[in-house]
């Protein structure tokens, strides 16, 4: 079996589906195909990149460089919680944060999305899936289930609602009327399209 996350969660692997399939149709809404897409802590595997088509380039970027088995995805190592995403200025279409920015703190998580705008090309996407604030007691219950990964949900830094996640993305610079919100599995989850 593939693993997904650090520690072990019977659920891990479904719910990274889940949250790829969202963004997948996301995706489809912006068309922002052909360019560059960047996958912010995408994993040991960059499991969303290689099933996605359309994109001249993908690049995935972890802590520790990730395990790539498709030969189109360029794999970088970087310490993310820095707040630097290693990529040029304006040399990206889409950057992903799936079930991310709720790991590191809001202080960090700012200063990441306003990389995310410095590398973007005008007309470019950030695209963030995370858990809402409000599932906090379900996904602790859930890891000493052993159905969710405990390692992961321990290190939860801040959960948002899609208010303070606009509020965030607003906070690092991107404008508020270019911000769509919205929640999928059942409210537990947010989604979110930032727009340059």
């Amino acid at each position: 079996m593939v693993r997904t996350t650090r520690g072990y969660g019977l659920l891990e692997l479904p719910l990274a589906y889940l949250r790829h399939a969202q963004a997948r149709a996301l995706l489809l809404k912006i068309s922002s195909k052909g360019g560059c897409i960047v996958d912010l802590a995408c994993g040991k595997v960059p499991l969303f990149l290689e099933g996605l088509t359309g994109f001249n380039r993908k690049i995935g970027i972890d802590q520790t460089t990730p395990e790539c088995r498709v030969p189109d995805i360029q794999t970088v190592g970087a310490d993310l919680a820095t707040g630097r995403i290693p990529l040029p200025d304006d040399s990206v279409s889409v950057v992903t944060a799936l079930a991310f920015l709720e790991h590191v703190s809001r202080e960090t998580a700012q200063r990441m999305c306003q990389d995310v705008l410095r590398i973007l090309h005008t007309g470019g996407a950030f695209i963030v899936t995370t858990p809402h604030r409000r599932t906090r007691k379900l996904l602790w219950l859930l890891s000493r289930l052993m159905l969710v990964s405990r390692e992961e949900i321990d290190e939860h830094h801040a959960l948002f609602s899609p208010q303070t996640l606009r509020q965030l993305l607003c906070d690092a610079g991107f404008m508020n009327e270019n911000i769509a919100t919205g929640t999928f599995q059942m409210g537990c989850n947010i989604w979110c399209i930032a727009r340059t």
